[in-house]
């Protein structure tokens, strides 16, 4: 089971113009944590660039405007009406905006799969997956 969203938003890298891009969001309930989202720049049709997200940061972010929340290479707020995700590979650093209502409904919709709070993953399994592959 997952939910997707697409919609648009502005890259901005740091002391550049804003850049139009499509943002695609997506989330599998298999890894009820985490939330994709993949950003592809006009100008660049067939390169895109995926960041995995915390869900939760996420929705704190959408549900508590003017407060920073996340560190290192994800930063998330929400200002007015937009998202403002700050996100940074160590080599350059961004700014993705775009509307905070297609995100919040989108995480609206993941709530609907598995409710914050309700997330499980099994972690024996996936350890024992792990140690089949290596051997």
């Amino acid at each position: 089971m997952s939910v997707q969203s697409r919609t648009r938003g502005n890259l901005r890298e740091a002391d550049g113009a804003p850049e139009p891009v499509q943002i695609d969001w997506s989330y599998v309930a298999t890894d009820p944590y985490a939330v994709s989202m993949t950003v592809t720049a006009d100008s660049q049709p067939d390169v895109h660039v995926t960041w995995v997200l915390s869900r939760d940061l996420l929705w704190a972010a959408l549900t508590t405007p003017g407060v920073l929340f996340g560190a290192g290479d994800v930063t998330y707020r929400r200002v007015v009406m937009a998202l403002g995700l700050d996100l940074d590979n160590g080599a350059r650093t961004c700014t993705v905006l775009t509307r905070a209502s297609v995100a919040y409904f989108f995480l609206l919709r993941t709530q609907q799969l598995v409710p914050f709070g309700k997330e499980f993953v099994d972690v024996d399994s996936a350890i024992a997956r792990c140690l089949e592959a290596a051997s």
